[in-house]
């Protein structure tokens, strides 16, 4: 129990099923693994329900009114609640449930196991009022089951079909000290992350069943490797060769393909950025599904040549790089400003302006490229910490973007203790 959650603490109680209700409050904290409440009951079956261990304590919320009027009711005295050997029996009101947090799954398996006259639980009681961050970390302690449940009944990495890769994700998952706080930031981060991956797969497309990074793996092009020096990018388009052993290779490239996703998020995966704090929309302001500047497929021309660069090689990579986006741009903006439907078009007349406009654009010259090092933390306000999990808001997508290179993402080096942490450090 952590100290902040210690002033919240109201003691322990054994209540009954029907007085407890889920904690409406928090996102997908409803969702119930079938395969996990099947396994409890099992237990129960074989070993026993054991309501009284405390290991096995559900944690619950409660009014201070409510707490006063059910003590009263049931003519149980304050100082009982913090026996935890022999917690006392508690009813409440049916009106006014008591919501619990942690332990779903030995609630809904006890409802099904426990004869209707034996059905109670022995509940760990907290205030209402208990601050968000210490009722986080009491939450946190579910998430383990119902990680491994999720991944075993394929609700989460469906289409990931190899035991041995299923295996290896459910351990990094797993092994995350401070990224899956609850439940809610899991969930938020795998919308985030699914149309990443799922936009990197069409670049990469598998067969015979081939996992993601196994697709990755079989298109890079050993030849590619110049004297075991691969490709990083610190800018965008601008890079440099660095000495890195033979088996980082493919990580290191999968790596910069993922940022560059990240880097064009909306673009690349038409899905909309989250509303910045304090923000308010415009009249050109990007919906979801809208490709906004018409930058979708040169976006992806890029990625196809980024690939190729980093030593990649397929035929999608092949067919996209083959194609030029400043043409591409080109041509979409002379059929938006003369649609064929309303204007006669000559094919040889059009060619003309391309090329045209094409050499024009050889008359300027890129800018000076300076290499900055993003801030991981700051003397000013963060992130709140219902920002740090799931797409990032429109305000930090455009301050981080210039930033998420392979070097500043795995760069490591001791910073000062300051005010809170940089939306770089909530993306990265």
């Amino acid at each position: 129990m952590s100290s902040e959650s210690q002033r919240f603490f109201a003691g322990f109680a054994l209540v009954r099923l029907h007085d407890l209700r889920a904690d409406s409050g928090e996102s997908g904290f409803g969702l119930v693994a079938p395969k996990n409440v099947a396994r409890l009951i099992e237990v129960f079956r074989t070993e026993g329900c054991h309501r009284r261990h405390k290991e096995n304590f559900v944690t619950a919320l409660v009014g201070r009114q409510q707490l006063d009027d059910a003590l009263l009711h049931n003519g149980v005295q304050h100082c009982e609640l913090k026996d935890v050997e022999e917690p006392p029996h508690l009813t409440f009101p049916a009106t006014v449930p008591v919501l619990y947090i942690r332990g779903r799954h030995r609630l809904a398996a006890a409802e099904e196991f426990l004869e209707p006259t034996d059905r109670w639980w022995t509940a760990e009681l907290y205030f209402q009022e208990i601050p968000s961050t210490a009722k986080a970390y009491l939450r946190e302690h579910q998430d383990r089951d119902l990680v491994e449940s999720l991944m075993e009944d394929r609700v989460i990495f469906p289409n990931e079909g190899q035991m041995e890769m299923r295996d290896e994700i459910t351990r990094a998952i797993l092994t995350i000290p401070t990224l899956i706080v609850t439940l809610r930031t899991f969930f938020d981060d795998i919308k985030y992350l699914q149309p990443v991956v799922l936009s990197l797969k069409r670049l990469f497309p598998r067969a015979n069943h081939l996992s993601l990074r196994d697709a990755v793996r079989k298109s890079y092009v050993v030849a590619h490797a110049d004297h075991g020096q691969v490709y990083v990018e610190n800018a965008e388009n601008v890079g440099q060769r660095l000495s890195l052993p033979y088996e980082k290779h493919v990580d290191s490239g999968y790596l910069q393909l993922l940022l560059y996703i990240w880097r064009h998020f909306p673009e690349i995966t038409s899905v909309d950025t989250k509303k910045s704090r304090a923000s308010r929309p415009t009249n050109n302001a990007y919906r979801p599904g809208v490709r906004r500047d018409g930058g979708y497929h040169c976006r992806w021309i890029n990625l196809a040549k980024l690939a190729a660069t980093l030593g990649f090689d397929n035929e999608e990579i092949r067919r996209l790089k083959a194609q030029d986006p400043d043409i591409e741009v080109i041509c979409r903006n002379l059929l938006q400003l003369r649609p064929k439907h309303l204007f006669e078009i000559e094919p040889h007349s059009f060619d003309l302006e391309v090329n045209r406009q094409l050499e024009a654009l050889v008359a300027f010259s890129r800018r000076p490229i300076y290499l900055n090092y993003p801030e991981i933390n700051t003397d000013h306000d963060g992130p709140p910490p219902s920002a740090r999990c799931g797409k990032p808001d429109q305000t930090s997508q455009d301050l981080d973007k210039c930033y998420m290179f392979l070097q500043n993402v795995t760069r490591r080096q001791d910073h000062p203790l300051r005010k809170s942490i940089t939306s770089f450090a909530v993306n990265a």
